[in-house]
C-alpha cells in the first residue's frame, strides 16, 4: 500500500492532479492552487496539468479592480484560454480623493503632463463593459456577474443592475453572461428614462446575432429552496413592464446568450474616450 502521494507512480499522480485541478474554483487573490505550493516537486509535476486545466477552471474575482489586476498579469495566450470567470460588478473608481490613485495601476510618467483642468487628476469611474476592449482575445464561455448590492436586503440595486446590463448586452468576450440580482427584478416604469426591460435587451441580442440564432435574454427567479422559475414579462396599459405571476424570490438570474456560431471573441477596438485620454500618459505595470 502507498502511504504518501509521492510514493505513487508518476502516471497515477498525474491522474490525481488532473482530477483535483479540473473545474477547480479559485478565489482572488489565491489564484494558485494549494497543491502547487506544497513542495517544489509537486509544483514541477502539477504545473503542466494546471496550465492545461485553465479552460475548465473557474476564477472567482472580487470587483472590477481585481479582474484588471488578474488579466493584466497573465500573458495573452493564457488570457485566450480563460473560459469561466465570475466578478462582482464594483466599478473601477479612479478618484482624486486618494493620495495617489494611480500607485497600483500605473507607472507615473517621467514628467507630469497636465490634464484638461490643469494638473488636477480628474475622477473616472469605469464599468466592466468599458474595460473589456482592453483585452482582445478574451473568449469566455461563461461570465458570471454579481450585482454590487447582491446579498444586501433593501439596497437600491435597481439602477446599477439596469445600467450594467445596458452596457454588457452590447459587449463582447463572452458566450453566456449570467447577472445575479438580489430579490425582485427591477421593472421599468413608463415615465422612467430607461427603456422597457428585459424586452429591449432581448431585441438587441437578436438584432446583433440573428432572430433564429438562439440569442436572447432569459430571466429566472430563484427561491430559498434554489428552485428556478422562468419569469415572463408583459406590458400593462400604463406602459409598465411587470412579471407574470409575481412572487418573492431570494434572487433573480438574468441570463444573456449569444447566438449559435457567432464570433464572440473580444476584438481590439477603441475604448471609452475617457480611458483613452487617461492612458495617454500612464501605462499598465
Amino acid at each position: 500500500a502507498f502511504r504518501y502521494l509521492l510514493d505513487l507512480p508518476i502516471e497515477l499522480r498525474q491522474q490525481i492532479y488532473t482530477f483535483y485541478l479540473d473545474s477547480l474554483p479559485l478565489t482572488y487573490p489565491d489564484l494558485l492552487p494549494s497543491l502547487l505550493l506544497a513542495s517544489h516537486q509537486l509544483h514541477e509535476e502539477a504545473s503542466v496539468t494546471w496550465r492545461l486545466s485553465w479552460p475548465t477552471a473557474h476564477f472567482k474575482l472580487g470587483g472590477i479592480r481585481h479582474l484588471l489586476r488578474f488579466l493584466t498579469r497573465i500573458k495573452h495566450p493564457t488570457l485566450c484560454k480563460l473560459r469561466h470567470v465570475s466578478v462582482i460588478n464594483l466599478p473601477l473608481d479612479l478618484s482624486p480623493d486618494s493620495s495617489n490613485p494611480f500607485d497600483i495601476w500605473f507607472d507615473p510618467p517621467e514628467s507630469p503632463k497636465p490634464f484638461a483642468n490643469g494638473y488636477e487628476r480628474p475622477r473616472h469611474i469605469f464599468d466592466l463593459h468599458d474595460l473589456l476592449p482592453l483585452f482582445p482575445g478574451l473568449q469566455l464561455s461563461t461570465l458570471t456577474i454579481y450585482d454590487p448590492f447582491y446579498g444586501y436586503q433593501g439596497a437600491d440595486y435597481q439602477e446599477t443592475a439596469c445600467h450594467a446590463l445596458g452596457g454588457l448586452v452590447r459587449s463582447q468576450g463572452w458566450k453566456e453572461l449570467i447577472y445575479l440580482v438580489r430579490r425582485d427584478w427591477p421593472s421599468t416604469p413608463a415615465d422612467s428614462h430607461r427603456l422597457p426591460q428585459p424586452s429591449t435587451w432581448d431585441a438587441l441580442m437578436k438584432q446583433r446575432d440573428g432572430i433564429y440564432s438562439g440569442a436572447g435574454v432569459q430571466i429566472f427567479g430563484i427561491d430559498t429552496a434554489k428552485r428556478r422559475t422562468s419569469m415572463s414579462f408583459t406590458f400593462p396599459t400604463d406602459g409598465q413592464e411587470t412579471s407574470d405571476g409575481e412572487q418573492p424570490y431570494e434572487h433573480v438570474e438574468v441570463r444573456l446568450t449569444r447566438g449559435r456560431g457567432v464570433d464572440f471573441v473580444q476584438e481590439r477596438g477603441k475604448c471609452n474616450a475617457a480611458i483613452e485620454y487617461l492612458f495617454q500618459y500612464y501605462s499598465w505595470k
